[in-house]
């Protein structure tokens, strides 16, 4: 097991107060060339800044970690509760009436563009964070130094994404249906895939005599198209050249065979809802209630059991578990994992994210900070400082104050003083857990052996991943994807349901070229020749 409290005196790399009296903190000591004079904060002054981030909870009034921060770094933030369930639609009303946050957190990349082409943002620069943001801008540089480049519009840099986690999406089993119907390791190949997801919807796997099963829901399409090598939605690498997977050949092969499931009773009548269907968790809730045998909705954390040496003393199981063991004990003991299955022309893959992609969190400023680059200044030191310079602010941020909120036990593992802050929407309240690290370095947030060998005999979320080859947004992107999101949609369910024949397909690429797609291929490959 990692040693999380050696972890904290060897990769301590500044202390909290040292930022605000070097670099880009303190114009004592600033010498940086002219044209970023400006970008200094004055150690002095006490700045009011407000703040956005994703909450798990919306944050207390007087919030302790928050006067925790304000107090360590000489600034007065003002966190701005915002349900995480309708962000982008509260923000945009906010800033439509002239309210814009100084640290504006969005979600997607689609939301940041906008912002930043209707003159939203603050412009920034390489140069700006490497002064102001030191450490922030070192790890970037080690883990993807193109980020800040894929983020640009019209050839400016307005905001910092969040650097990611790799995994792609699960492939998981009941695997005490499995056992029900007599097969005993999961499918490799899609053949094989087919003949169990026919067996969990004919041989009544959880053995009730009434037939009310199905093989598989809306998150099991993308185990079928991945059979073809394809992502709905994403840009594939074909011979250098970017090319869309909705509008692929094999596409059209995969829809034929979802039909024949949907025709046949295989495919959830209702698939065409999210398994989670709005439950406000990660929960697949078609799988937890024995609707269906197989999904692929979530992340593989989300099917985690409680491991005996975790980082916190009081190990969580993932929704999915958790859920399905108050209705079928068994059931969330016998949770399976499988590979991505191969297809007729030997590629299998999921869906996976990048370190940096079109799906992204950004962290972007305000453009009232043109006017103010030392608070500009200030902030990407606060950020800097917070999710980049040391373990222990991390762990701070993360968790609250050491020896008031938690502690280290014999096995280095946090134990948590008041049992209520093992729930992070409690952390969320005090200003703990991600209010004050919407940007943080990946190097702190790692797992522990035991999580890290669960990963890999386990999901193997590491492996077979097929990563979206587009990393940012096409100039077009905000005038012609809605309406081609849209097309595909609705034809691809009614391929799938049998509203219309599978050669529809072919006037659906048509289509698709004529409303915009042609253009945004010629973007695509434009983007594309200039980052290779």
């Amino acid at each position: 097991m990692k040693k999380t409290k050696q972890l904290i005196m060897g990769l301590l790399l500044a202390s909290i107060a040292a930022p605000l009296v070097s670099g880009c903190g303190s114009q004592q000591t600033q010498t940086k060339m002219q044209s970023l004079d400006k970008y200094v904060y004055d150690s002095s002054k006490v700045y009011d800044i407000t703040w956005t981030s994703w909450l798990g909870s919306p944050v207390d009034e007087d919030a302790e970690m928050i006067k925790y921060w304000n107090e360590k770094l000489g600034v007065n933030i003002e966190i701005w509760n915002i349900d995480p369930g309708n962000y982008t639609e509260a923000l945009g009303l906010k800033i439509a009436g002239g309210n814009v946050p100084d640290e504006l957190w969005t979600p997607d990349v689609t939301t940041y563009y906008k912002y930043a082409k209707d003159g939203i943002l603050a412009e920034i620069s390489e140069d700006i964070l490497k002064q102001c943001a030191p450490n922030l801008y070192e790890y970037y540089m080690s883990e993807e130094p193109m980020a800040f480049k894929y983020w640009s519009v019209n050839g400016k840099q307005y905001g910092i994404p969040a650097i990611s986690s790799v995994g792609r999406t699960p492939m998981v089993y009941r695997g005490d249906w499995m056992k029900n119907v007599g097969v005993d390791k999961v499918p490799e190949t899609l053949e094989e895939f087919e003949d169990l997801m026919y067996k969990f919807a004919k041989e009544d796997p959880d053995g009730n005599g009434v037939d009310d099963t199905y093989g598989l829901s809306n998150s099991g399409l993308d185990a079928v198209y991945g059979a073809y090598g394809l992502v709905k939605g994403y840009w594939l690498d074909r011979d250098g050249t970017l090319v869309y997977a909705d509008i692929q050949p094999e596409m059209k092969e995969a829809l034929a065979l979802l039909n024949k499931w949907y025709q046949d009773g295989v495919l959830d009548v209702e698939f065409v809802m999210d398994e989670k269907q709005g439950s406000g968790s990660n929960m697949s809730k078609p799988f937890v209630t024995g609707r269906i045998g197989f999904t692929a909705s979530g992340e593989d954390w989300h099917y985690k059991p409680i491991l005996e040496n975790s980082t916190e003393a009081n190990d969580w199981e993932g929704d999915n578990v958790k859920e399905m063991r108050k209705l079928d004990p068994e059931g969330a003991d016998s949770i399976t994992f499988g590979l991505p299955v191969i297809g007729p022309y030997g590629k299998r893959g999921m869906k996976t994210g990048n370190k940096v992609g079109t799906e992204s969190n950004t962290v972007a400023f305000g453009a009232q900070l043109n006017n103010e680059p030392d608070k500009l200044a200030k902030i990407l030191n606060v950020i800097d400082t917070i999710g980049f310079s040391s373990l222990e602010n991390y762990l701070t941020a993360e968790n609250g104050i050491e020896g008031k909120h938690w502690e280290f036990n014999d096995k280095n593992q946090i134990v948590y003083l008041d049992s209520k802050y093992e729930q992070y929407t409690e952390r969320a309240k005090i200003g703990a857990h991600t209010v004050m690290t919407p940007l943080k370095s990946l190097a702190w947030n790692t797992g522990t052996e035991s999580y890290d060998n669960w990963i890999a005999n386990g999901p193997r979320s590491k492996e077979y991943g097929i990563a979206n080859a587009l990393k940012t947004v096409l100039p077009s992107e905000t005038r012609y994807r809605t309406e081609l999101d849209k097309l595909a949609s609705e034809t691809f369910i009614a391929i799938i349901t049998g509203d219309k024949p599978i050669d529809e397909f072919d006037k659906f690429v048509e289509d698709w070229k004529k409303m915009g797609g042609e253009t945004l291929e010629k973007e695509a490959n434009e983007w594309y020749a200039s980052v290779k």
